[in-house]
């Protein structure tokens, strides 16, 4: 018993392992789910807050290009910095002096923006520019990225793209929008066979993601550590739980292996008692049929459990004064839920003729009901022959003392017959000698002793 004890406390305590490093297995799985999530969110919002600020920075130049295109270029005086453009020499009054002598040249649109972004980007780390397949300055021709972007430009694809790329090998995001002809662009533009509404470019926009990065990575760690925390927590919580599973276990072990001691001194006191023990539920049915009962009756458990216990009571008997329980009738003791014993039943036997017993009946209570009941019966069949062959002898013995009686009577009667004779012979000689008596004294006077009165005594 402690062997088999022993077996299933080690495939539980083996279970309860399995089942706690499946707990932290998945609390790992989950936790970094999250954690994985978290991070790739981070990462998106990175990216749209670049891809909004990019888009701002390109509004703020869509408009500004806008400007300068509404009102023709602008005039600014000619200097190292801002020298006529040899790529407007096709226009007539590209070069202006004014009324004082100051000599002013036209910026365009492109010009005026690749000016603005040339002194200004690295103050501000953003970059615009206007470029087109068909530049009319060299230094406006497109890279690869924004070349690609203005071919799905001009097949019609998109309208905007942004993608985040390597520039001069650092991360950006770029935007660019495409760029429609308009009739302000044509007096640049008018030599290169443009009409409005014809796809001439775009203007892009460039935002560095160093610094957008560094709160992402700092966001990042504040995750993992926050991540790991309930991590640790959670681990620690798996591992209590289990602590607390493997005491309660180790609690349910004990109780199991004293439940099963007293279940085995149970079972050897049942094993040992000489009465069969029977346990039937509400509706008569055998819920338990001891090992002395099945020696008794020849029937083991497993044959008569769940049969009715009337099954086993031979036609004609009586249970406790009444017909034993059928279809339409119960036993007392489950209708009273009282106590009961009767006398002379007869049990049916496997392999042997009906057994008369003795039936002790108690109820079995769930509160105020009845639930069942439990019989104890004993073997009565050698108390029955004893009182048999009792009642034998005492009738044998009736007949001997009617026969002594009898023998006694005729004994009597046949010795009384001679005295009596005797008495009447003498009665007769003393009347005839009567004088006689008188000179014989007292041996006359004790003949009459010796009548039939005395001879009985």
């Amino acid at each position: 018993m402690q062997g088999a004890i022993a077996d299933r406390t080690s495939r539980h305590f083996g279970r309860l392992r399995r089942q706690l490093i499946a707990a932290a297995l998945g609390w790992t799985v989950l936790v970094g789910g999250s954690l994985a999530w978290n991070l790739h969110n981070e990462q998106r919002q990175t990216l749209e807050l670049a891809t909004r600020e990019a888009r701002i920075h390109f509004n703020k130049d869509l408009a500004f290009r806008r400007w300068a295109t509404l009102h023709g270029g602008v005039y600014v005086p000619v200097d190292d910095r801002t020298p006529p453009s040899p790529w407007m020499a096709h226009i007539p009054d590209r070069d202006i002096t004014t009324e004082g002598g100051q000599l002013l040249t036209l910026m365009n649109p492109a010009y005026m923006l690749r000016q603005v972004m040339a002194e200004y980007a690295n103050d501000f780390g953003v970059r615009g520019r206007i470029t087109s397949l068909k530049p009319l300055n060299p230094a406006n021709a497109p890279d690869e990225w924004e070349a690609q972007v203005l071919r799905r430009f001009a097949a019609g694809e998109a309208d905007e793209i942004s993608e985040l790329t390597q520039v001069d090998g650092k991360p950006h995001v770029r935007l660019m929008r495409v760029m429609v002809t308009e009739p302000g662009c044509l007096k640049c533009h008018a030599g290169q066979d443009y009409t409005i509404g014809d796809v001439r470019g775009g203007i892009g926009v460039s935002v560095p993601l160093e610094g957008y990065q560094a709160i992402q990575l700092r966001d990042s760690r504040i995750q993992s550590l926050t991540h790991g925390l309930i991590w640790l927590v959670g681990l620690g919580g798996i591992g209590f739980g289990g602590s607390r599973a493997r005491r309660r276990m180790v609690e349910e072990v004990a109780d199991e292996a004293r439940l099963l001691e007293l279940s085995h001194q149970n079972q050897m006191i049942l094993n040992s008692a000489g009465e069969g023990i029977v346990g039937i539920d509400d509706q008569c049915r055998i819920t338990f049929f001891s090992p002395s009962a099945s020696r008794i009756l020849g029937w083991s458990a497993d044959e008569i459990m769940g049969h009715k216990f009337h099954d086993l009571i031979q036609p004609g008997s009586v249970v406790e004064g009444q017909p034993c329980p059928g279809v339409n009738t119960c036993c007392p003791t489950l209708v009273k839920g009282q106590g009961r014993q009767s006398v002379g039943e007869l049990l049916r036997r496997k392999d042997a003729p009906p057994l008369p017993v003795e039936v002790q009946s108690a109820p079995v209570l769930d509160g105020e009901r009845v639930a069942g009941a439990v019989l104890v019966f004993h073997d009565i069949s050698e108390r029955q022959e004893n009182e048999r062959r009792r009642h034998e002898l005492l009738e044998k013995l009736e007949r001997s003392n009617r026969d002594l009686q009898d023998f006694a009577y005729v004994v009597s009667h046949d010795l009384q017959e001679p005295l009596r004779m005797v008495s009447s012979y003498l009665g007769l000689i003393a009347r005839r000698y009567d004088t006689n008596w008188t000179r014989m004294g007292a041996t006359s006077s004790a003949l009459p002793l010796m009548g039939p009165s005395a001879c009985r005594g």
